[in-house]
């Protein structure tokens, strides 16, 4: 393999890593903004973000309705806890970490149990899509791991 067609071999890589990547920063974005709407009472919200977040959402508004007004509050700050932590993991699976995916990928598999005992299908189905990308940047973050061992000329 010459030069060039190891530039683009690795510039290949380090894209799906990246996509791959990308799914942690629109979980976290997603899961604010259902908070968000949440809190405006709007019923409407985005079916790729946290379940947590809603058990939060559902827990904040229920116990300032009846016993601690402040807590929608402090369930939305929680929340964007949560989605800091995604935010996190996401820059360091961008840059390839093979741990940070599979940070990511334990998390959000734990989360999606809280889809599946509710039996919401739409948000099962959901997680188990944007998992088969989190598993296979995670596949492909050897590669890209691989190459820098070798030292393969980095872009």
């Amino acid at each position: 393999m010459d030069e060039k067609q190891a530039i683009e071999q690795r510039l290949r890589i380090e894209n799906e890593v990246k996509g791959a990547a990308s799914w942690f920063f629109w979980i976290a974005a997603l899961s604010v903004i259902n908070s968000v709407l949440f809190m405006f009472n709007l019923q409407w919200n985005f079916v790729i973000g946290l379940g947590i977040s809603q058990i939060l959402d559902f827990v904040g508004k229920s116990l300032s309705e009846t016993a601690i007004s402040g807590m929608k509050y402090i369930s939305l700050i929680m929340n964007v806890i949560l989605a800091a932590l995604f935010i996190l993991i996401g820059m360091f699976a961008a840059k390839g970490s093979r741990k940070a995916f599979m940070t990511g990928i334990i998390l959000y598999a734990l989360d999606s149990v809280i889809f599946i005992l509710a039996f919401d299908l739409l948000g099962i189905g959901f997680h188990i899509f944007a998992i088969y990308f989190m598993v296979r940047g995670f596949i492909v973050s050897k590669k890209l791991n691989a190459s820098e061992i070798v030292g393969e000329n980095p872009v």
